[in-house]
């Protein structure tokens, strides 16, 4: 039995690699298409940025649950586009907090993160409602199964919440 799951422990291993690529270029190719160079990882930190508020390096590679040097390309990417500001915290000037700008906002509020004619969104919709649940009531149990899984899903649900709802008005930037 116990070559049986380490058998399934691979495949699930893979077939969430090549669900999450297929995701992810769908999601870009659709940026693309409207004529943003975004990544899946960017419009992430966008979304995060927006429904939150201002974050820091270390907390949103906390939420992210990646390293925080994965995102220090995607953040200075976002920079570059004017999407994203850093400063110094005025509480604790060793501190750095990165915001969203006016354009940022923007862009949080006019893309949500599955169109219509994204790819896994289209192949659930041919699975129908029942087995979605239950193939998401088993994804989330596996999750929680992990170590730490129960603060996993506290992350996840939080960006799930950013994904799903529209980001709040545009504030103004300090």
């Amino acid at each position: 039995m116990s070559d049986k799951l380490r058998h399934a422990a691979a495949e699930l291993k893979m077939l969430g690699a090549l669900i999450m690529k297929v995701g992810r270029e769908s999601f870009e190719q659709r940026m693309q298409r409207e004529g943003y160079e975004i990544s899946a990882l960017q419009f992430g930190l966008i979304r995060m940025l927006a429904m939150d508020g201002e974050h820091s390096l270390k907390e949103l590679s906390q939420k992210f649950m990646v390293d925080p040097s994965t995102l220090v390309p995607a953040i200075d990417a976002l920079e570059r586009k004017a999407v994203v500001f850093r400063h110094r915290d005025a509480q604790d000037r060793r501190r750095v907090v990165i915001g969203l700008t006016e354009h940022g906002h923007s862009l949080a509020q006019r893309f949500h993160a599955v169109g219509d004619d994204d790819a896994i969104y289209q192949a659930i919709l041919q699975m129908g409602e029942a087995d979605v649940e239950r193939l998401l009531g088993l994804m989330r149990a596996l999750i929680q199964a992990l170590p730490d899984g129960d603060q996993m899903m506290d992350s996840l649900c939080a960006r799930l919440r950013s994904a799903q709802s529209p980001p709040p008005a545009n504030q103004e930037d300090t």
